[in-house]
């Protein structure tokens, strides 16, 4: 029988690793928060950039965690949209959903509202999970409320790597050729398929191309964050450290 959710979760060294701390984290939010009746098979790919010792410790680490956490491990490529080639490669489900190594749930998800919606709405291929409350910023320039099935959904103009379920199908057949196949370092790839996404909405307008993209976020206008970013590579640690440095020297 066919599946109907695959997770898929890239890792990588982090600030923790060889310690498996963070991608424990994130497991034990989906155990917690994503509701399904049915199994949600789980795909880890650990991106290995060298032969280092901690890259090899990070590695039986993840391998130790396999039966608590029922996951399929690989290894491979480096950068992310070589990962997600690579996961994507092995998927025989209707759905996945896209969760990097360092993001926790925050909110119970009824995934079995969310997949049988989905079922019916087959112009519906993503929905985000938003790290910020539901509201126009950042790169969420239009925010349009819809309610399907009795989920709450918000057309959107932005396509993200951030956590989202989507659409198998769709990601193989319409994203996947926007992505890099040669190894890269960075999250490159969500830059590449939102430019696409943003170059057809140029050209074709928002709302005849949401009916060819099919791009939501989860939840009304207003609500808070449904997710945590945990911040495994240290960037945002980075950014604040910079930010401070800058107020002290103007001072």
């Amino acid at each position: 029988m066919k599946s109907k959710i695959t997770l898929l979760i890239p890792t990588s060294l982090g600030l923790y690793a060889p310690s498996t701390k963070l991608i424990e984290r994130t497991l034990t939010s989906t155990k917690e928060k994503l509701l399904f009746n049915g199994e949600i098979q789980c795909i880890v790919h650990c991106d290995l950039w060298d032969n280092s010792v901690k890259t090899k410790k990070y590695l039986k680490n993840l391998q130790s965690l396999r039966d608590s956490y029922s996951f399929k491990l690989i290894y491979g490529s480096r950068g992310l949209s070589c990962a997600t080639r690579e996961m994507m490669a092995l998927i025989n489900s209707e759905y996945y959903i896209f969760l990097e190594h360092d993001w926790e749930f925050l909110k119970t998800i009824d995934l079995d509202a969310i997949v049988s919606m989905m079922d019916e709405n087959k112009y519906v291929n993503y929905i985000r999970f938003n790290k910020r409350s539901n509201e126009i910023r950042g790169c969420d320039s239009v925010l349009e409320p819809l309610c399907l099935n009795g989920i709450n959904l918000l057309a959107n103009d932005n396509w993200s790597a951030n956590p989202h379920i989507g659409r198998v199908e769709n990601f193989k057949a319409d994203w996947m050729k926007f992505i890099p196949d040669k190894p890269e370092k960075g999250n490159l790839m969500e830059i590449f398929i939102c430019n696409a996404y943003r170059d057809e909405i140029k050209a074709h307008g928002f709302r005849k191309s949401l009916e060819h993209w099919g791009v939501f976020v989860y939840g009304c206008i207003g609500d808070e964050m449904t997710v945590r970013h945990l911040d495994g590579s240290g960037s945002l640690r980075a950014k604040i450290k910079k930010i401070r440095r800058n107020i002290v020297g103007s001072k």
